[in-house]
C-alpha cells in the first residue's frame, strides 16, 4: 500500500504539472550510468520502469535499441505517446509473476509504506536471475535533512513532492532486499558533498551567465571497496542499490 499520508492525487498533479516539458537526460545523470551497467547486451529482455516519470529512462534506452519496455506510474496515461504503459502503485504491480528481465526505480521506492512492499512486488514480477537497480533518498544524509527542513519547517512549494514521505536508511533497504531473497551486487550512493556539489553548481551558473561557459559535469563513479559503497549509500545525496534474484 501507498503511505495513508502520502495524497496520491497531490502526488501526481505535482509530477504531473513538472513533466508538462519533456526532462533533458544527460549522457553523466547517474542513475542512468548504473542502468546502463545493469544492462545484458541481448535487447530483447523485458525491462520494467517502475514510476516512469515523464519516461526519460525508458526512451534513452529505446534509442540504444532496448524495444520491450514496459512502464508504470500514478498517471492515468503514458507520458510518451508510444511508450507501453500501466497506471499502478509500484507496490501493487498489475504483472505476471516472473514477467521481467530488469526492474528499475529511479527515486521512487520510499512512497511505499514500507518500501519493503514495494521491493517485494519487484522480486515477484522479476525472472529468476533477474536484476533490480533502484536508488533513494536516505535518512542520515544531510541532503535529505535539508529536504525535512524545506518541506517541514519552512513549508517549500519546492519539495511538496516530498510531502507525507518517510525516509529511510540504506541499511533498511540492504536488510529489505535480502529479506526478499535478493543477492546484493552493488550498494553505493552518489553526490556526496553536502558542501561541493551546491558549490559546483553556483560557479557553474555564473560563469554561464558572466562568460557563457559551463564547468564540465561531474561524472558519478561505481565504489570498488564495499566500505566506501557503504558509506556513499548512508550519506549521499541519493542511495542506490544493484541485486540479482536467484
Amino acid at each position: 500500500m501507498v503511505d495513508e499520508s502520502i495524497d496520491r492525487e497531490q502526488i501526481k498533479s505535482i509530477y504531473q504539472e513538472w513533466f508538462r516539458q519533456p526532462t533533458l537526460l544527460s549522457a553523466h545523470d547517474a542513475q542512468l550510468q548504473y542502468l546502463l551497467a545493469i544492462l545484458p547486451e541481448d535487447q530483447s529482455v523485458a525491462i520494467l520502469d517502475a514510476g516512469c516519470g515523464d519516461g526519460r529512462y525508458s526512451q534513452y534506452l529505446r534509442s540504444r535499441g532496448y524495444a520491450n519496455i514496459m512502464a508504470v506510474d500514478l498517471f492515468a496515461k503514458s507520458p510518451v505517446d508510444d511508450l507501453p504503459y500501466r497506471s499502478a502503485s509500484i507496490d501493487a504491480l498489475p504483472f505476471e509473476n516472473e514477467s521481467f528481465d530488469v526492474v528499475f526505480s529511479n527515486s521512487v521506492v520510499y512512497y511505499a509504506d514500507p518500501p519493503g512492499r514495494a521491493l517485494a512486488e519487484f522480486a515477484r514480477v522479476l525472472k529468476p536471475g533477474g536484476t533490480l537497480m533502484f536508488t533513494a533518498h536516505t535518512k542520515w544524509s544531510l541532503f535529505t535533512l535539508q529536504r525535512v527542513i524545506k518541506r517541514d519547517v519552512l513549508k517549500s512549494k519546492a519539495v511538496s513532492h516530498l510531502t507525507g514521505v518517510k525516509f529511510y536508511s540504506a541499511e533498511y533497504y540492504n536488510r529489505a532486499l535480502r529479506a526478499q531473497g535478493f543477492e546484493v551486487c552493488l550498494r553505493d550512493g552518489w553526490r556526496c558533498s553536502f558542501l561541493a556539489y551546491p558549490t559546483y553548481l553556483y560557479a557553474s551558473a555564473i560563469l554561464n551567465k558572466v562568460a557563457g561557459f559551463r564547468l564540465p559535469e561531474i561524472r558519478p563513479f561505481m565504489s570498488r571497496a564495499r566500505w566506501i559503497g557503504k558509506l556513499k549509500s548512508e550519506f549521499a545525496y541519493h542511495s542506490v542499490f544493484i541485486a540479482k534474484k536467484p
